[in-house]
């Protein structure tokens, strides 16, 4: 027959419920847990509580304040006998005229944070398109993230305290920016990118909970959409 636990701090009353705990009518975190997928449980609420509390604390809010999104600049010739994962002479320029669109008093506003797809055997340009900017901004380029990974990166920028109330810019691959701004909150986001569109900037704006999402144009080369 089992001993009664030990006068708990929380209250007189026990008894014996599942997994052994004791109460009634409440846990009690204070006596040797004997079934382990309860502590497990148990963690993971402490845990959750935990990351609730840590705003409140110092009044922080997680999410950013903006974000932007652009695809990689211009890519090669896909008909060339011979692959090429870097950009071509036209996305180099774009690279570099994308210095004149972001910063203080320019269309776009300076970017706290430099995020580009993880260089994969296939293609190194989203680094490559924002690496004239990231000079001239004087800051890294998180490339950690591989193109699959969208939804991870999301997950990070919304809870991640070091994106609090940031403003980012994003060069990713096509195909993975509408679920990247999908995954990000921004409904309203077309389900795909346009296959040969180079020029355009998806602004993701937040705000009292909400994701206000735009299609805005680059305008970074001549030739580029205007609206």
């Amino acid at each position: 027959m089992r001993q009664p636990p030990p006068r708990n701090v929380l209250r007189d009353e026990w008894r014996y419920g599942p997994c052994g705990i004791a109460g009634k009518g409440t846990f009690y975190f204070f006596r040797k847990v004997e079934c382990p997928l309860f502590a497990l449980l148990a963690a993971l609420v402490l845990m959750c509580l935990m990351q609730r509390a840590l705003p409140a604390a110092d009044g922080l809010e997680l999410g950013p304040k903006l974000v932007m999104i652009i695809r990689h600049g211009e890519k090669p010739d896909e008909n060339a006998p011979v692959k090429d994962k870097d950009l071509s002479p036209q996305g180099r320029e774009r690279s570099h005229a994308l210095v004149k669109v972001f910063g203080k008093d320019k269309e776009f506003p300076k970017p706290d944070v430099l995020i580009a797809a993880r260089h994969s055997k296939h293609s190194n340009r989203s680094a490559e398109t924002i690496n004239p900017l990231a000079a001239a901004l004087g800051k890294k380029i998180d490339a950690t993230y591989d193109e699959e990974d969208y939804a991870k990166l999301a997950r990070a920028i919304l809870t991640e305290r070091k994106y609090a109330g940031k403003t980012i810019l994003i060069a990713w691959h096509h195909n993975s920016i509408p679920p990247l701004a999908h995954a990000l909150g921004a409904k309203d986001a077309p389900d795909k990118w346009k296959g040969k569109s180079f020029d355009r900037v998806w602004e993701l704006r937040f705000a009292d909970g909400a994701v206000t999402f735009k299609n805005l144009p680059q305008k970074a080369l001549p030739g580029d959409a205007e609206e």
